[in-house]
């Protein structure tokens, strides 16, 4: 097999980076598919012309990133995709499926509007008499099912801007883009990571056997003056997502 990327000893870039990287762009582009076999370690020594330490420290990298697992005495395959979302930042579903190279849509599944109850209420620091938006999408990559949403957004805050949050709208632009063109900055946000068993109808959805343990979270995302915009709540197939946390230094003290 040719390699589709070179790799360079002149540079800056550690070995096993670049044949990390080779690799993934391969496997991005569908030369190696969920479940196949990567080349062997001599394979890759043979065709990159790289000692059996970088070949292992690249192998690695691809399993730290998910997009590969290794089994003792059979070798090194490639992994079903999963869409791994950075919680040191707010980022949307579609952004994060895009940068896996995946192509993301939704399925609109109910928007209403609702009264929130006393625990929803003080989520978003609402009165409980407000009013609230509530969206239930089922969100895909490639078409797979990945998560189920459940979001909740403060009729006060989205007025006069009611009537944009439309099922045509949601399905095509997604929540996060439709917000920001509607002039809605978020500029932070919290959320809390938990497992969960998926409902029988969060079974269906996500087409897993009912019970199958889920990731589960709840974000608060805000705009100026630390104001809540939406508090959602998303189950999302184990499977298919996980989630990368930026930590700070260690302190002792």
């Amino acid at each position: 097999m040719a390699s589709q990327v070179s790799i360079s000893r002149e540079g800056k870039v550690a070995l096993f980076f670049q044949l990390s990287d080779a690799l993934t762009t391969q496997i991005q582009a569908g030369t190696y598919a969920p479940g196949d076999l990567l080349p062997s370690e001599n394979d890759l020594i043979a065709e990159y012309s790289v000692s059996r330490t970088t070949v292992r420290r690249a192998i690695q990298e691809l399993v730290g990133q998910g997009l590969a697992y290794t089994i003792h005495g059979k070798g090194t395959f490639v992994a079903e995709r999963q869409l791994t979302q950075h919680l040191n930042r707010l980022t949307s579903f579609s952004h994060d499926v895009a940068q896996r190279g995946m192509t993301p849509s939704r399925r609109i599944l109910r928007v209403e509007t609702i009264q929130p109850d006393q625990h929803l209420a003080a989520k978003l620091r609402i009165s409980p008499s407000t009013t609230v938006i509530y969206l239930a999408r089922l969100l895909l990559a490639d078409n797979q099912p990945v998560s189920v949403g459940y979001t909740y957004i403060p009729t006060t805050v989205i007025a006069p801007h009611h009537g944009a949050l439309t099922e045509a709208a949601l399905a095509e632009e997604g929540l996060y883009p439709l917000l920001k063109r509607l002039g809605f900055d978020l500029t932070g946000g919290e959320q809390i990571v938990s497992a969960s068993a998926a409902t029988d109808e969060e079974a269906r959805l996500l087409e897993v056997a009912p019970g199958s343990p889920l990731l589960s979270s709840e974000r608060l995302a805000w705009t100026h003056g630390a104001v809540p915009v939406e508090f959602t709540l998303m189950k999302s197939r184990s499977d298919k997502a996980r989630w990368r946390i930026a930590l700070a230094p260690v302190d002792l003290d």
